[in-house]
């Protein structure tokens, strides 16, 4: 909804099918400092413009609506004059008893132009139809300019406010039918060149076949602040989301960025190749490698081999605590007369579970410290 902020209680909105049309702000409305006379500097500082987005074959109408503040201090009558794509369409008319019957809030809804006299007045609805542009070089300047001056307002609702007198009733309807676009002949089919500065123009308004209506009243009044300065001037363009996102007023979709090369992961030890194990040698005898070795030898080689296959991802151990095992594995005493179990079971690299037992006699102290290794 459009929102006159100098004037609060005066608004204005586009309905689409019914519903209130989304407003974007237009970057390009003209400021009145670059203007030269005062009467179009006032109208500048007054102007509200807006775009919406249009849709092929939508029906569309036109909500004005007068609320407090300023129906608390308006005057005989507030007055709407709408015009579609530069042609007059309706006047909405808000007067002051009618106002205050209704509690201050006023509104009404132009739905399409209304032409004829008591029951022969015919109404004909807007609706959006799509603009087609041809390449075509063959048409001539002169049709070109006047295609191209029928199309500057085409794509442009415009309400325009002013206080004014009570007035007379009675009057022509100031609609003029004729003078809407038509599906017909060059009026929605034009060529590229009638587009003044390639303007992003995607939709016009045509009307619906005419039905009988009931006309309502018809004011005929006079201006109170003269012809230069209306009270708002609401403006309202209306584009495809193709031309919007060309007149950049609606930002368009970024294209998706291809996805990054996934980074390799280090290959799971458990992947990696395993040394070939001895136990795995055509005659290999395992108790072979502790033969001629200490007591203090056999210990740091069993821790060694203990730390090695902690490491290695396929390792594993397992062995008995105090109180002995279902395997029949041996204890041994410390030198303090302790028994201890020595017994560890090692897997070895290549799955096989190898026991190492540390059972025999020490060669020095006589003490059971045999340490050798069978595979299970």
């Amino acid at each position: 909804m459009a929102i006159a902020t100098f004037h609060p209680g005066i608004t204005a909105e586009i309905l689409v099918n019914g519903h209130p049309a989304y407003e974007y702000d237009d970057p390009d409305k003209t400021e009145a400092d670059i203007l030269d006379s005062d009467a179009d500097k006032y109208k500048a500082s007054v102007t509200i413009s807006k775009y919406i987005k249009s849709e092929t074959n939508q029906d569309f109408s036109i909500k004005v609506a007068v609320s407090p503040p300023h129906s608390n201090k308006m005057g005989s009558k507030t007055v709407f004059n709408i015009s579609v794509d530069g042609v007059p369409a309706w006047i909405s008319t808000a007067a002051r008893p009618a106002v205050k019957k209704q509690n201050g809030v006023w509104e009404d809804v132009v739905c399409g132009v209304k032409q004829g006299k008591g029951k022969g007045c015919k109404l004909q609805t807007f609706r959006f139809v799509e603009i087609k542009t041809t390449d075509s070089t063959d048409v001539e300047a002169g049709k070109i300019q006047r295609l191209a001056q029928r199309l500057q307002k085409v794509g442009l609702i415009e309400i325009t406010v002013w206080r004014t007198d009570y007035g007379k009733k009675g009057g022509d309807t100031p609609g003029d039918a004729k003078k809407f676009l038509t599906e017909k002949g060059d009026d929605t089919c034009v060529p590229e060149r009638a587009l003044k500065g390639g303007d992003a123009k995607s939709h016009g308004t045509v009307l619906s076949k005419p039905a009988t209506v009931k006309r309502g009243d018809v004011w005929r009044t006079n201006r109170l602040d003269g012809e230069d300065y209306p009270l708002v001037i609401f403006k309202f363009l209306y584009r495809s989301e193709e031309s919007l996102k060309q007149l950049q007023i609606i930002p368009r979709t970024p294209s998706p960025s291809p996805s990054p090369s996934p980074i390799p992961f280090p290959t799971p030890a458990s992947s990696a190749p395993r040394a070939p194990s001895v136990a795995a040698i055509p005659g290999f005898d395992p108790n072979s490698v502790t033969s001629g070795l200490t007591y203090e030898q056999k210990r740091a080689l069993l821790a060694s081999l203990m730390t090695e296959n902690s490491q290695g991802s396929s390792a594993s151990f397992s062995g008995s605590v105090e109180g002995g095992s279902s395997q029949g594995e041996k204890r041994i005493k410390t030198e303090d007369g302790e028994e201890t179990h020595r017994a560890k079971r090692v897997r070895a690299r290549n799955g096989e579970p190898l026991q190492i037992d540390l059972t025999g006699e020490d060669e020095e102290s006589g003490e059971e410290n045999e340490l050798f290794v069978r595979q299970n």
